[in-house]
C-alpha cells in the first residue's frame, strides 16, 4: 500500500471540555496540509471555465498537492 505524506495537520487546536466541574484540554487536528493544498488548488482549477473533467481536476490537485509537500521537505 502507497502511504502518502500527508504534511500533518494544517490548522490543529484544541478545546477545552469542562464536565462534573473537570476541566480537559482535548486536541485535534484538523484537515491535513495534503487535503488544504488540494483544494487550494481545485479552487483554481475550477475557476478556469473550460476545466468540464471534474475528476481529472480533483486528480491534477491532489498531484500538486504533493508536489508542494514533496518540495516542502526540501
Amino acid at each position: 500500500m502507497d502511504v502518502k505524506n500527508d504534511g500533518g495537520p494544517a490548522f490543529p487546536g484544541s478545546v477545552t471540555i469542562t464536565s462534573d466541574g473537570f476541566s480537559r484540554i482535548v486536541p485535534f487536528g484538523g484537515m491535513t496540509f495534503r487535503d488544504w493544498f488540494a483544494g487550494q488548488g481545485l479552487s483554481g482549477l475550477l475557476a478556469d471555465p473550460h476545466v468540464i473533467d471534474r475528476q481529472n481536476a480533483a486528480r491534477a490537485a491532489y498531484e500538486f498537492a504533493d508536489a508542494l509537500l514533496a518540495e516542502r521537505e526540501k
